[in-house]
């Protein structure tokens, strides 16, 4: 037994949307592809043909179908693979207060294992923050 795909309709807002997307020579060419893949869709086609014409999976083909679907255009940014930030700009922010402040008794400045300790992290995640915050371009 098949699954029947999604069937995918667009307001003329959408499809306009997806169309500047498609075409925009900035867009990022994964959600270029997305935004096709959508609008073969609207027009009916089946995964397979889409697959074919787009040179992708079925599978990739259904996937971002089907998260059209249920979110709408945001559905086709929203996906990140990877693991989650731990440390996002809160903790960033939270590096800088402490560095405007005085270090801990005995200490004439921070190192990387006071503020770690402070922050409650590991030294690593500190040393990469701090090589972030003075060195921007060094990754």
């Amino acid at each position: 037994m098949s699954r029947v795909a999604p069937a995918i309709q667009l307001d003329p807002g959408e499809k306009t949307e997806l169309m500047r997307i498609a075409r925009a020579p900035s867009t990022p060419q994964a959600l270029a592809q997305r935004a096709r893949l959508v609008l073969y869709a609207a027009r009916g086609h089946a995964n397979q043909r889409i697959a074919r014409a787009l040179h992708l999976t079925p599978a990739t083909v259904g996937k971002w179908r089907t998260r059209f679907a249920l979110f709408g255009l945001p559905g086709l940014t929203a996906y990140h693979s990877g693991r989650p930030i731990k440390y996002g700009p809160e903790a960033m922010d939270k590096l800088r207060r402490l560095l405007g402040q005085p270090p801990p008794d005995g200490m004439k400045r921070w190192s990387v294992r006071s503020l770690a300790r402070e922050l409650d992290m590991p030294r690593s995640t500190a040393h990469d923050m701090l090589r972030a915050l003075y060195h921007p371009r060094r990754r």
